[in-house]
């Protein structure tokens, strides 16, 4: 019998995992003790070699279901253990690991608590233990004790408190734990916020009457307010389309069950486990035909967003008070801005667009956005928020004593903290040309950084996009003024390309690899417009080896709201003669009288400007978007991607398509032709030939240049689900793809912290 020191390094603290321990331990008969130290969990233990390797297998193998084990070492020590197993006050340690869990939905044991008329927790939306609840989202400070949680404003009750201390209980040690008597409670309010219902229960049976009678629900949740009303009439949905300022943007909506989801949209295997799994995110998935809710819901695609509930509250109001297959249920914010978080807040903003608002009174420290996934024969982050933050991305490779900040580009944005080779990805914060949401990001890193226990003179290097006019450079430039630290610039697409080979462990340094990069903007190294990019990534830099055939940006971000203009400039590229043009052009605004705000006077305007181009674009983005606008499809963004999504809506339906007329010439891919073709015959079928001729394109320049190197595919394009299985049913077991961060500019930060780092070792 000897005695060993056990540490367990991973997300092992605010998960139950001391307890988890302390029941291991006490069955298996050992005698020892555990405890948190810093950023690991220490077990110290008298045991013989078999039990040894039994106990540490079922560490790995039995954990909580919020925790993650990454690592686990055991070694012999003369320390003494005293008869019997205990758990030890904590102690704190140097080596500091941001240890808090992301938020978690409600476990099935407090569902059967919020359900069972026999328990003091019956139909209380807060219930919680130390397998689920809110955890990002209710974090002030560290360590994740209950006083550093927005949970210090709720005493715990005498029942409450006796769980919270017993190590057999398993909300022992769980800050989230509450009940009616001691926690948080619900109340509705009016548009004025007069209170309409103060009595918790009754208040969120009126909310769920009042979507059911067609009124706009502002609602409360764990990381900000959701919009809520019902979805099989068109009438709500387009008065709340109307009050938001989002007339096609699509609505995520929000079902009781897999039975109702299976009602309007198709589930396989690997959605139904996102669906249900710990995470509960928004899963992308094709719509069934017909499509038996709204269609105002997500117009003109062919997919729609959905979730589960994830709250006590979700499995009250879908359990007891909707009759509804779904409801929209979409984060509450203007365009562009932040999502609401506080009370006052909410009925400050939100004025004009809810009729009503169910609020509670805990507060949120951290707003996060529900994180939404693509399902391309297996999950596709779209946006990485709620339950996945700040779980970190791991950097094998990377030097641990580097501490880097990233800020993104503009749209989408994540910021990104770097310390001891972990990529703490932030929640999504957004577009950061609105100042509301630069401050979010401000506020954000710096949250970060305090939770990490670092602050301004721990960092070495802040990382930025290349483009001098964003706003996240100013933040970056300001505040490597500040703080005396090395900014590094990084090009659009490079930080794409480094952030999916991140994901794969790839050092560039080692394994160089090719990016196809295709997106909707980047400025490139040499000034222009970029977005549709072939680069070989080699160490600390990249050649551009192929791009898209520039073409003619008219108006320049005219042209990414008016997609008109960017046919018109493909179609010049293609050969097409002015006057040609012209009268396409003025037959277009026949049909469609709004697709160019000024008529036939800004016909003439864009021809001018193609034929004096200002700008050109490389843009895989405004090349969809052109042939979108050419077969009629969609002729104003009204939202980031609107043309393309609609365009590949029509084209998942076409089942052969016309071979496109691809020229490759130098590295560089010339398909303007697709969109005269396109012009010409109005045949929807080109909206498939648009999509091959970027996979043929691109191929023919990567097949030139390759040898033995790894493929990555990356940008917002490759959400797209026809171009990602062109590129691998080409390049198989060799195509490196996102799988953890999203492919569009939510992953950037994370490659402009690669970028850093290969700057700086």
């Amino acid at each position: 019998m000897r005695t060993w020191k056990i540490r367990v390094r991973g997300i092992v603290q605010g998960v139950g995992f001391r307890p988890f321990v302390y029941r291991l331990c006490t069955e298996m008969e050992l005698d020892g003790h555990v405890r948190n130290l810093g950023s690991e969990v220490e077990i110290v233990v008298r045991a013989t070699r078999d039990e040894l390797e039994e106990l540490i297998r079922r560490l790995k193998e039995e954990h909580p279901p919020l925790a993650r084990v990454r690592e686990v070492h055991a070694e012999e020590t003369e320390e003494d253990v005293g008869p019997g197993f205990r758990i030890v006050e904590s102690e704190e340690s140097e080596d500091v690991e941001l240890q808090i869990p992301p938020d978690a939905p409600v476990c099935e044991e407090c569902l059967e608590d919020i359900f069972d008329p026999k328990s003091r927790r019956y139909l209380y939306p807060f219930t919680g233990c130390t397998n689920c609840g809110p955890r990002f989202t209710i974090i002030e400070g560290i360590p994740y004790d209950r006083e550093n949680t927005t949970m210090v404003d709720f005493p715990l009750c005498e029942k409450c408190r006796r769980e919270f201390e017993d190590p057999e209980d398993r909300r022992y040690h769980a800050q989230v734990v509450c009940c009616p008597r001691c926690g948080p409670r619900y109340r509705l309010l009016d548009a004025d916020g007069e209170v309409v219902e103060g009595e918790e229960l009754e208040a969120i049976r009126e909310a769920c009457e009042l979507i059911e009678e067609g009124e706009i629900v502002a609602i409360k949740g764990i990381g900000g307010f959701h919009l809520a009303c019902k979805t099989t009439e068109d009438e709500p949905v387009a008065e709340l389309r109307e009050r938001l300022g989002r007339p096609q943007q699509p609505f995520a909506v929000m079902s009781g069950s897999l039975d109702d989801v299976r009602t309007f949209a198709e589930v396989d295997g690997t959605a139904e486990d996102l669906l249900t799994g710990p995470v509960r995110p928004i899963v992308v998935l094709p719509k069934k035909e017909p499509f038996p809710l709204s269609e105002l819901v997500a117009p003109g695609l062919h997919t729609v967003g959905v979730m589960l509930p994830y709250t006590g509250l979700h499995h009250i109001m879908f359990e007891r008070f909707l009759d509804e297959p779904a409801i929209v249920m979409t984060s509450a914010n203007p365009p562009g801005e932040p999502m609401a978080i506080r009370n006052s807040d909410a009925l400050r903003r939100l004025r004009g667009i809810a009729d009503y608002y169910l609020v509670h009174d805990r507060r949120i420290a951290a707003r996060c956005d529900d994180s939404v996934v693509r399902v391309l024969d297996g999950p596709r982050p779209l946006r990485r928020s709620r339950g996945y933050v700040p779980e970190p991305i791991e950097l094998d490779w990377v030097p641990d004593d580097l501490t880097v900040v990233a800020v993104g580009p503009e749209l989408d944005v994540t910021a990104c903290v770097l310390h001891r080779g972990k990529a703490y990805l932030t929640q999504h914060i957004g577009n950061t040309s609105k100042a509301q949401t630069l401050d979010f990001l401000q506020e954000t890193v710096e949250r970060f950084l305090r939770l990490l226990r670092l602050d301004w003179n721990d960092v070495d290097a802040v990382a930025c996009d290349l483009h001098p006019s964003f706003a996240t450079t100013g933040l970056a430039r300001r505040w490597a003024e500040e703080h005396d630290l090395e900014l590094v610039r990084v090009q659009h697409h490079h930080a794409h390309a480094l952030a999916c080979l991140a994901e794969h462990g790839l050092d560039p340094a080692e394994e160089p690899a090719i990016a196809a990069a295709m997106d909707g903007y980047g400025y490139g190294d040499d000034g222009s417009a970029w977005g549709g990019e072939i680069l070989y990534v080699d160490g600390n830099g990249y050649e551009r080896i192929g791009y898209l055939e520039p073409v003619s940006m008219p108006g320049g971000d005219a042209a990414t709201y008016r997609p008109l203009r960017m046919t018109a400039a493909h179609l010049r590229a293609a050969g097409w003669s002015e006057e040609e043009t012209r009268e396409f052009l003025l037959r277009k605004l026949e049909e469609w009288p709004h697709a160019l705000k000024h008529g036939e006077q800004e016909v003439e305007v864009i021809l001018h400007q193609i034929e004096h181009p200002t700008i050109e674009t490389t843009s895989a983005g405004r090349f969809l978007d052109a042939v979108s606008a050419a077969l009629g499809v969609c002729h104003e963004r009204t939202y980031e991607g609107e043309p393309a999504m609609k365009l590949e809506a029509v084209a998942v339906r076409v089942d052969q398509a016309p071979e496109p007329d691809v020229d490759v010439r130098n590295g560089s891919v010339r398909v303007s032709s697709v969109v005269a073709r396109a012009a010409e015959t109005g045949d929807l079928r080109y909206a498939l030939t648009a999509h091959h001729a970027l996979v043929e394109g691109f191929a023919e320049v990567i097949d030139e240049h390759r040898d033995r190197e790894p493929v990555a595919i990356t940008g917002g394009v490759f959400n797209n689900e026809l171009i990602t299985r062109g590129f691998r049913e080409l390049y198989g077991v060799d195509l490196l793809e996102h799988h953890e961060v999203p492919a569009g500019d939510g992953g950037v930060s994370l490659g402009q912290v690669v970028a850093a780092v290969l700057e700086l070792r």
